[in-house]
């Protein structure tokens, strides 16, 4: 039974209606659902996390991606807009938190990890223009290419560091020409 979710108060009336409702799915697992005129998302989060929103959380709403994904955002007394996601994993700015089954809506703790851009970047779905099925696997003039991206580097001894790492994993006892 979907329950009333009150938030904290920000002295500010919203310029959207939303509806804010929650019902407990398990014992340490929420189901808050919003609704607006225009959408409506239910998200999981854990039972201590709606706790904590009920003090600092003043208003939730729904920011999709640019291929419609949904995500909750949140403005939060004294840090200003933020995911969801962020606000569960109390996590810096300068890191992101993926949502580890991809599902963008789940933001219960163990479905979270903090990583860095580039890790994320790493767990992505294939995009519309990946022809081979295949993550790292491209269609050559001569052939199929497999290419491993390391990561992007400060500069370019730092790159080569990380590239000499892993040739000489991939290639034990096959010196690289420098």
């Amino acid at each position: 039974m979907w329950k009333p979710l009150e938030l904290a108060k920000s002295g500010r009336k919203p310029t959207t209606k939303r509806v804010y409702e929650y019902r407990m799915v398990d014992e340490k697992t929420v189901e808050i659902r919003i609704t607006t005129k225009k959408d409506m998302v239910c998200t999981l989060v854990d039972l201590d996390i709606l706790s904590r929103m009920k003090e600092d959380v003043t208003q939730m709403y729904i920011l999709r991606n640019a291929i419609g994904k949904p995500y909750v955002h949140l403005n939060v007394k004294g840090s200003g807009k933020m995911p969801l996601s962020r606000y569960v994993m109390e996590s810096e700015n300068d890191k992101v938190v993926d949502h580890t089954n991809g599902d963008t809506l789940d933001n219960r703790k163990e479905n979270l990890r903090v990583v860095s851009r580039s890790d994320n970047l790493r767990n992505r779905k294939f995009g519309p223009s990946n022809k081979s099925g295949f993550r790292g696997v491209h269609k050559g003039r001569d052939g199929w290419k497999a290419i491993i991206h390391i990561g992007t580097f400060e500069t370019k001894e730092e790159a080569f560091a990380a590239y000499r790492e892993a040739y000489e994993k991939l290639f034990p006892g096959i010196l690289i020409q420098e």
